[in-house]
């Protein structure tokens, strides 16, 4: 801020202040210089506004989040998340475990990535269709069935297990946020291999 202020130049930013009182909090500060006719910066206009309650939100919202990460991570059954623009957001442990697919190599990636480490081909797994009504449900997974937002089915995942492939139980179910907007898609699977077998 100080360079900005000393070259004339306008400066916007968040800075952490303290009170009278010595209460910590938080402003926007905007400074704007105000030039001469000549162009010599003659004084300048600083403009603040507290924004301690914003901030708090933004922090309680981040440790929500990551509390709800936490939670998706120590789940037994493998669990993906998608954001809704179908990037991975959560891919738990159970799902690196499943899949051998590490968290830093798929999160963040879209374009069905994930169906990868399952099926040997990007394609749409059943968190996609909880939002679309497709003719491939009924093509792709041995048995499904839709219950309200949820899907539930069971698949072949020649991939899993290096090559001698896996039947999975797979629940996918919308996310949404407060107004009601999806944003996103969470899917559960669970190796049901052994139980087919018998």
């Amino acid at each position: 801020m100080r360079d900005a202020v000393e070259g004339g130049k306008h400066w916007s930013g968040e800075l952490q202040n303290k009170r009278k009182n010595g209460e910590l909090y938080w402003e926007q500060t905007t400074i704007t210089p105000v030039r001469d006719e000549s162009g010599v910066v003659t004084n300048y206009i600083a403009i603040t506004q507290d924004i301690t309650g914003r901030k708090q939100a933004e922090e309680d919202l981040k440790t929500t989040n990551q509390r709800l990460f936490d939670i998706i991570e120590f789940l037994p059954d493998a669990t993906c998340v998608i954001d809704d623009e179908k990037k991975v957001v959560a891919w738990n442990r159970a799902c690196v475990e499943m899949t051998g697919v590490a968290k830093e190599d798929i999160i963040g990636k879209g374009d069905f990535v994930y169906g990868i480490p399952f099926y040997g081909e990007r394609r749409p797994t059943l968190v996609d269709h909880v939002t679309m009504d497709s003719d491939e449900l009924e093509t792709r997974y041995e048995s499904i069935r839709r219950v309200g937002d949820q899907l539930y089915g069971e698949v072949f995942a020649p991939v899993l297990n290096n090559g001698a492939g896996a039947f999975l139980s797979c629940i996918a179910a919308p996310l949404f946020d407060k107004t009601g907007r999806m944003v996103g898609a969470i899917e559960s699977l669970r190796d049901i291999t052994e139980i087919k077998a018998s």
